[in-house]
């Protein structure tokens, strides 16, 4: 992890990205009652031992707290480019405070480990607090505040027109994206022009 925050960050790496900011975020508890629960699922000679523990995910959490502590209070400059998100308490904090009490934390994980949509929103919430208010520039709701880094659609709708792919016709001149079939995974992806064009021909 001090690896991957070091590459981005630091001005010495050659992956360095001078305008990227870093999100840590901690793992959520572990529900052990919940990963119990889902191995009865399945026949006793199915069932491995378990692969996770509320005691050394607790000390994985702990470790990515102190890796953004350290690298905020030996690299100031970098200070404003990193943000630590406890997860962790978030979703404890959110259950009604006891990371042993399953019952309360069965609402926010779909088997003890990963999350429900009550649980991705506790997240998405903590992100989108820090990015708003922390990260300079990045504000969503602002757009004249986000550069673009890519072509919008509609440009790049305007440069396919009447762009051959490799074996079939993918497009032509009266390209819109309203033609393609997201419905269907082998037969047409687009119709109304050129006919039928197959996913195993392009």
């Amino acid at each position: 992890m001090k690896h991957y925050v070091r590459s981005i960050l630091s001005p010495d790496s050659e992956y360095h990205q001078p305008k990227a900011y870093v999100l840590l975020l901690t793992p959520a508890p572990i529900v052990e009652k919940m990963r119990e629960e889902q191995k009865l699922q399945y026949p006793p000679e199915e069932r491995t031992p378990a692969d996770r523990s509320l005691e050394n995910t607790k000390r994985y959490r702990d470790e990515i707290i102190k890796i953004g502590q350290e690298f905020q209070q030996t690299n100031p400059e970098w200070a404003d480019k990193l943000r630590v998100i406890d997860t962790w308490t978030s979703i404890v904090s959110a259950s009604g405070g006891d990371e042993t009490d399953a019952e309360a934390l069965r609402k926010y994980f779909t088997d003890g480990l990963h999350l429900t949509p009550e649980g991705y929103e506790v997240i998405y919430n903590d992100c989108l607090h820090v990015i708003k208010n922390e990260f300079k520039g990045l504000d969503p709701d602002d757009q004249s505040s986000l550069p673009m880094t890519m072509p919008q659609s509609v440009d790049v709708k305007r440069r396919m027109n009447g762009y051959r792919g490799i074996g079939a016709d993918i497009c032509s001149s009266a390209f819109s994206w309203d033609d393609v079939d997201i419905k269907r995974t082998r037969e047409s992806v687009l119709e109304g022009h050129h006919g039928p064009t197959r996913h195993d021909e392009l």
